[in-house]
């Protein structure tokens, strides 16, 4: 979809990037509190998927070095390195370094302003069943 189709639409592409980190922190809820994952086990899976991603951005420049060249030969490589495209994705953004859903204490710090009827809670059951 064009920016033009965007708006069309009436989709805010300045307010987009709050509604997503949005539906990521409400994600992130789900997989906790419905799945019942630990926190200490969606942070492994939150750095994991990170990695995969920082990982991947070899092959997105590369998609993209070869989709611009077809439409701009004479492209600057410099143009092709200096990517939107892994700048702006929502999941690297809002976990990595400073993001807003990085650790636990930021994630929960935004469900509560966020989400402020929703409260996720864990009990640590100990190998006794005490709670």
């Amino acid at each position: 979809m064009d920016e033009d189709e965007w708006t069309s639409v009436g989709v805010d592409v300045s307010d987009l990037d709050s509604q997503l980190e949005h539906n990521l922190a409400a994600l992130f809820l789900k997989i906790q509190t419905i799945l019942n994952i630990s926190e200490n086990a969606l942070q492994e899976i939150i750095q994991q998927i990170g990695k995969l991603l920082q990982l991947s951005k070899p092959l997105m420049f590369s998609a993209m070095e070869e989709t611009l060249r077809c439409h701009y030969p004479d492209i600057d490589n410099a143009v092709v390195k200096d990517s939107a495209v892994t700048d702006t994705n929502v999941f690297l953004k809002h976990t990595s370094a400073g993001g807003s859903l990085l650790t636990s204490n930021r994630r929960t710090s935004f469900i509560a302003r966020e989400f402020p009827d929703v409260e996720p809670v864990e009990f640590i059951i100990d190998k006794q069943g005490h709670k």
